[in-house]
């Protein structure tokens, strides 16, 4: 049996942030939280999580939001799936900018059990295309 994949949550409002770690930790989860940019980038770089649940509009470095970041693939995060939330309905323009697919981004509010399903279909598809790679 495969161990629950580890979920961090990065999000400044804490109430939100409360509330899905507390869905996420319901559905078996094991969730940690980063309330801004630089303690979740520091908390990437010494430890490794299955999934990365990020408000979309979490600022890093001027006009960079931290969802952009994690996505560029010379930063080092690559191999983690990232999961993007807003309360904007973002375009699918600005999505395909951030290379961001339909099932990369939330527009909240969200109810529980879909959440969970978005998240438990992102970690199996990871994992098994790590599987995949292992294999070959």
């Amino acid at each position: 049996m495969q161990e629950p994949a580890s979920i961090l949550i990065i999000e400044d409002y804490t109430m939100l942030s409360r509330a899905l770690a507390q869905t996420l930790t319901a559905g078996g989860y094991q969730v940690l939280t980063a309330y801004d940019a630089d303690q979740a980038l520091s908390f990437l770089k010494t430890n490794s999580v299955g999934l990365i649940l990020s408000d979309y509009s979490m600022p890093y470095e001027g006009d960079t939001s931290l969802c952009s970041y994690i996505q560029d693939n010379k930063n080092g995060f690559k191999d983690v799936p990232v999961v993007c939330f807003s309360s904007r309905n973002i375009n699918v323009d600005v999505r395909q900018d951030l290379g961001l697919a339909p099932s990369d981004m939330i527009t909240m509010p969200i109810e529980p059990e879909d959440l969970l399903e978005k998240v438990g279909r992102k970690i199996k598809r990871n994992r098994e295309t790590k599987t995949i790679s292992f294999e070959k």
